[in-house]
């Protein structure tokens, strides 16, 4: 699974990710191309309040299955998500 963490998270919190085995964690040092780049292929996306997970970035992510928010607060991520078209 590949999940990317658009902002900078604490030393601990990205050990508890790079614990997990078959996970493959992007961190935001590694984002060379934009978050929408990353985000083709990524199944998690972990922001904090600098990144809004908007209609427009999702739009270049259709793996994706989860949006976490790391932090305290009170930022909200679009609800509902934006719906996507049926592969079939």
């Amino acid at each position: 699974m590949k999940i990317v963490l658009a902002e900078k998270v604490s030393p601990a919190t990205l050990a508890v990710f790079q614990q997990e085995p078959g996970w493959k964690i992007v961190t935001p040092d590694q984002i060379k191309n934009g978050l929408a780049a990353e985000l083709a292929d990524a199944h998690a996306l972990v922001v904090r309040s600098a990144v809004q997970a908007d209609a427009k970035l999702l739009e270049s992510a259709p793996k994706l299955r989860v949006i976490g928010r790391a932090g305290v607060g009170t930022t909200p991520t679009p609800t509902p998500p934006p719906a996507r078209a049926s592969s079939s």
